[in-house]
């Protein structure tokens, strides 16, 4: 199963609060306890250069295991500084036998913020 693809809608100086759940085809969640999670923003697939990074290590994405469920949450002091207008993402969780699925991807638009 490929990655599904989920275009994001970010309003800059706002909170982001998303959910994503691992599923199999019977809509049964897939048991993700101790996997890790990272979530990359760059402007174009193929750049070197990260707009953004989310990971379980930096604490704006987190796993609830035996639900399948990884949350993504950035306050809006941070999303105030993304001054990036549009870019490209992908969300990735590795097994601690460093198996990689990727979960989510696609483009990524910014609102920018006029009452700053």
């Amino acid at each position: 199963m490929g990655a599904a693809p989920y275009n994001l809608s970010i309003e800059q100086g706002s909170d982001i609060q998303i959910d994503v759940v691992y599923t199999d085809e019977n809509a049964n969640p897939y048991n993700i306890t101790d996997y890790s999670a990272i979530l990359k923003i760059r402007m174009e697939t193929d750049w070197d250069t990260v707009l953004v990074e989310l990971s379980t290590n930096n604490g704006r994405l987190s796993i609830t295991g035996a639900s399948g469920k990884v949350s993504i949450r950035v306050p809006a002091a941070e999303t105030a500084r993304y001054f990036f207008v549009s870019g490209f993402y992908d969300l990735v969780i590795t097994s601690q036998a460093g198996v990689s699925t990727r979960l989510i991807e696609g483009k990524v638009f910014v609102d920018r913020e006029v009452s700053y």
